[in-house]
């Protein structure tokens, strides 16, 4: 669900924009502090949308990597505005005892580092995936190739470059990075795609190229060209993640904490201080660090607390901000509870989704009683900008 946010609403937030002045003048760190819950990918999505930067923000732990990589999604497409950049995780290198068997996280690591080659790209990832390792941007370069409708390619070199590539022959692709050969017909599966694609070739030539649904075989779209990946590294352990950020690329710390310690997953990392040095960096403590050397600004907002199933207290509140002359924007995970919140507002009630979050009044100070809209997961704490006229307050609904 995307909800196009007017830019009016971030424009009068005071803090956010000497924030933004503060990067633009290259303030090596800053420490943003008092943000809480998902204003925090608030924050980041407006600066990039704003500088048009690539960023890698760091998250202590998976789950939080893809709480942040969701919120960040949601929020740039919220903002709105042409070209926006892809949001990717950046899983860590898998363990010894499952490389060989499944290639899915690495395929989303080469889809970053195409991504960043492209220069531009939003990554997040934890402290152990900055120990993950890469080929290095040139030697990406040289294995990655693509298939284009019309193109002649000798079928020895196609087999010779998926091999160099790391995919895996198989009979039957159903799994990213694998491939087959049936006479003249080559399915290969790119992470560029979220299918495989079947190549049919008259002799050498490329006669067409078709996405197709592992599960029945059958096409559902058709392609003029598709971009093979490489997802093997061969040995060449001497390039991470670091080496593939652009210049001027930021770096956002979810955690400042996570500087001082490796993490626990791979003892022997190199610290972040040290793999991150030489990138700006923008801090996200949830309160105020003292008095370092870096910075500090405070964002003012402040945390509502969490409802957990109180939901006469939670719709209590929302009349009290509405009261105020706040607008309310309820933002909900999925399509079933989007219906639920129009059905809401069809029938003018101000009803309650069950484990989930108010249907909104249908006019300021009007809060009316209404049967229960089924349908929407229960959301997490929801934050709540500076208490300034004019503000909306965001409410994220996650799954617990």
């Amino acid at each position: 669900m995307s909800v196009i946010a007017p830019a009016s609403i971030l424009s009068r937030w005071a803090a956010l924009e000497e924030l933004s002045t503060a990067l633009a003048w290259g303030v090596p760190c800053l420490q943003a502090d008092g943000l809480w819950g998902s204003s925090r990918s608030l924050v980041v999505a407006a600066l990039v949308k704003h500088t048009g930067r690539a960023a890698l923000i760091m998250a202590p732990g998976t789950a939080e990597r893809h709480r942040l990589a969701e919120d960040m999604r949601f929020f740039l497409g919220s903002l709105g505005g042409p070209d926006l950049p892809p949001v990717l995780e950046f899983p860590p290198a898998e363990p010894a005892s499952w490389r060989g068997r499944h290639k899915d996280h690495a395929a989303e690591r080469a889809l970053a580092c195409y991504r960043l080659g492209l220069g531009g790209a939003i990554v997040v990832a934890t402290p152990s995936a900055l120990a993950a390792p890469l080929l290095s941007p040139a030697a990406f370069s040289a294995r990655e190739f693509s298939l284009e409708v019309g193109r002649t390619i000798d079928r020895d070199t196609l087999i010779q470059r998926l091999d160099a590539a790391g995919y895996d022959r198989v009979d039957t692709v159903v799994e990213v990075g694998q491939w087959s050969l049936r006479g003249g017909i080559v399915d290969v599966f790119s992470p560029m795609r979220e299918r495989p694609v079947r190549a049919e070739f008259f002799g050498d030539d490329v006669e067409s190229l078709r996405l197709f649904d592992p599960t029945t075989q059958r096409s559902v779209e058709t392609l003029d060209e598709i971009m093979v990946l490489p997802l093997s590294v061969d040995g060449d352990i001497s390039v991470f993640l670091p080496a593939w950020l652009p210049a001027g690329s930021l770096v956002v710390l979810d955690d400042p904490a996570l500087l001082d310690a490796p993490p626990e997953d791979a003892p022997s990392a190199q610290p972040l201080s040290e793999a991150l040095a030489g990138f700006q960096r923008l801090e996200l403590p949830l309160l105020q660090r003292g008095s370092g050397a870096a910075p500090r600004i405070s964002m003012g907002t402040r945390s509502v607390g969490g409802y957990q199933g109180r939901f006469k207290e939670l719709a209590a509140t929302i009349r009290e901000w509405r009261g105020e002359g706040f607008a309310v924007r309820l933002v909900v995970d999925d399509v079933a509870g989007r219906h639920s919140v129009e059905r809401g507002r069809a029938r003018r009630h101000h009803g309650r989704l069950r484990g989930g979050i108010p249907a909104p009044c249908p006019r300021p100070g009007r809060p009316r009683r209404g049967k229960h809209l089924r349908g929407a997961p229960s959301p997490p704490p929801p934050s709540r900008l500076p208490a300034r006229s004019g503000h909306r307050r965001l409410l994220r609904s996650q799954a617990q």
